[in-house]
C-alpha cells in the first residue's frame, strides 16, 4: 500500500508536469504560428510605427505585400524570455487579421520581438534593420482606431 506522503509527492509531480506542459504549449504556439503563417491565410496586414515619423505611424498593406510581410515574419527566431529589457528608440507593431477572424500581433523593439504578447530574444543584427525598413514603410497617419495602441 502507498503511503499518503508518496501519494501526495506523485500528485504533485503530476500537477507539476501538467503546468510545464501548459507553459510550453502557451510559450511555443506564438513562435510556430509566426514561422508558418503564410500570406494566402491572411486578410489583412496593418503596421503602426512608434514612434511615428514626421506624423506617419501607420500602414495597412496591399494583397501584393503579404508574401513578403509573411516572409519576413516568418524568419522570426529566439527563445522566450521571462525579463524583457526596456525598449530605446523605435519600435513597430503588425497587426495581421486572418482569414478565419483571427488577430495576431508581431512586435519589435529592437531588442526582442512580441508574438501575441509573448516575448522572445532575438538578434539584434536581424530586429534592427527590420525596424528601420518598417519605419520607411509606413505612410499614413495612425488612424484613430489604432492610437490607444501605439
Amino acid at each position: 500500500m502507498i503511503s499518503k506522503k508518496k501519494l501526495f509527492c506523485l500528485l504533485f509531480l503530476i500537477l507539476a508536469l501538467i503546468i510545464v506542459l501548459i507553459l510550453c504549449i502557451k510559450i511555443g504556439k506564438p513562435l510556430h504560428w509566426a514561422k508558418t503563417v503564410k500570406s494566402e491565410e491572411i486578410a489583412k496586414i496593418e503596421v503602426t510605427v512608434h514612434p511615428a515619423v514626421e506624423g506617419e505611424g501607420y500602414k495597412e498593406f496591399g494583397l501584393n505585400e503579404f508574401d513578403e510581410v509573411a516572409d519576413k515574419i516568418n524568419q522570426c527566431t529566439g527563445r522566450f524570455t521571462l525579463n524583457p529589457k526596456v525598449p530605446v528608440g523605435g519600435g513597430f507593431t503588425y497587426y495581421v487579421t486572418m482569414k478565419n477572424g483571427e488577430v495576431h500581433t508581431i512586435g519589435n523593439n529592437g531588442m526582442e520581438f512580441i508574438i501575441d504578447g509573448v516575448f522572445y530574444t532575438g538578434d539584434r543584427d536581424w530586429l534592427e534593420p527590420w525596424i528601420e525598413s518598417v519605419m520607411e514603410e509606413a505612410d499614413s497617419p495612425v488612424p484613430e482606431s489604432r492610437r490607444s495602441e501605439t
